[in-house]
Parts: structure tokens; C-alpha cells; sequence
């Protein structure tokens, strides 16, 4: 991660597509994907897309955003669970004898 982090302080404010998808983990096909359907904003310069690196900040937060609205999320869904667990349960017409 130290790595990394050194790295990233060394990215110039505006990367190509490639150096995105590396500092993301993802595919250069990903990436311009991405692009093309707007989820992440590029600059088109010449023949070149470039993306503004604050694109790359902005995706990271979403992601890390929405990792934690699922975890919250499955914890509910846990607790909900394990209150359903713990009621009694109803005797079916079949289980009273009727």
C-alpha cells in the first residue's frame, strides 16, 4: 500500500485511460467504458481521452461509499433475521390436530 500511496502523489493532475485503469485495478476496456457511459468524466484532448485524476478520488469515495451502505445494509438484514429466529412460531391447523 506504501507503494502505492507513493505512487499516487506522483500522478499528474490529468492521466491517460491506461494509467486510470492501473491505479484502479480495472481493465483499460473498463475504463473506457466507463468513460463512454459517464461514469467517469474524461477530457478529450486530440485523439487522446484523458481523466482528470479528482475522477479517479471521486469514484474511489463512491465506492467506498457504497461498500458501506451494503455492509449496513446486510447487518439489518441479519439482525432482522435473528429477531424472526427467536418469535415463536404458529401452530399450523395440521401441527394442532384439527
Amino acid at each position: 500500500m506504501e507503494m502505492r500511496s507513493s505512487y499516487y502523489r506522483q500522478v499528474p493532475v490529468m492521466i491517460s485511460q491506461i494509467e486510470a485503469a492501473e491505479l484502479l485495478g480495472l481493465s483499460q476496456t473498463k475504463v473506457s467504458r466507463m468513460v463512454a457511459v459517464g461514469e467517469l468524466a474524461g477530457v478529450k484532448v486530440g485523439a487522446r481521452v484523458l481523466i482528470v485524476r479528482t475522477e479517479i478520488d471521486r469514484l474511489i469515495a463512491e465506492a467506498l461509499e457504497q461498500q458501506a451502505v451494503r455492509r449496513a445494509a446486510e447487518a439489518q438484514l441479519a439482525e432482522a433475521r435473528a429477531t424472526l429466529k427467536a418469535l415463536p412460531r404458529r401452530r399450523t391447523r395440521r401441527a394442532a390436530g384439527l
